[in-house]
């Protein structure tokens, strides 16, 4: 594993994982990015939605990216089981929840990070894009 400088923050990069960094906007098609006050918007898709990272990243102030992962995850668990397995609505439902406490988590996590690390990340911060 090595280490990249982005914005100030050194950042482990797994070695198949490829970043490039640019401040340019993102592709028309690209989910509106709240960025550091919470989680971005997208289209939802009847059977397809994301957990953890995909859906929310932040930094490692906290461990908090971590444990709103395993909260999606419950709360997608849940509600598949409370509707006995798929049912229409469900990836629409978990999306709507999950949006509330995971963005109330990252803005904790930008928080921490200018606590922990002297960072300060907004919406005038360069984006990532994978």
């Amino acid at each position: 594993m090595e280490d990249h400088v982005f914005d100030a923050v050194s950042i482990p990069l797994q070695s198949k994982a490829r970043f490039t960094a640019s401040t340019t906007q993102p592709p028309a098609n690209t989910p509106t990015h709240t960025r550091s006050t919470g989680v971005p918007d997208w289209p939802n898709q009847p059977r397809v939605t994301v957990i953890g990272d995909a859906a929310h990243s932040m930094t490692p102030a906290g461990g908090i990216g971590a444990n709103t992962a395993v909260r999606d995850a419950a709360l997608l668990g849940r509600l598949l089981v409370e509707a006995g397995g798929y049912r229409e609505g469900i990836t629409e439902t978990y999306e709507r929840e999950m949006r509330v406490y995971a963005s109330e988590a990252v803005r904790s996590s930008y928080a921490g990070a200018k606590m922990q690390f002297g960072v300060h990340i907004d919406e005038n911060s360069p984006r990532v894009h994978v």
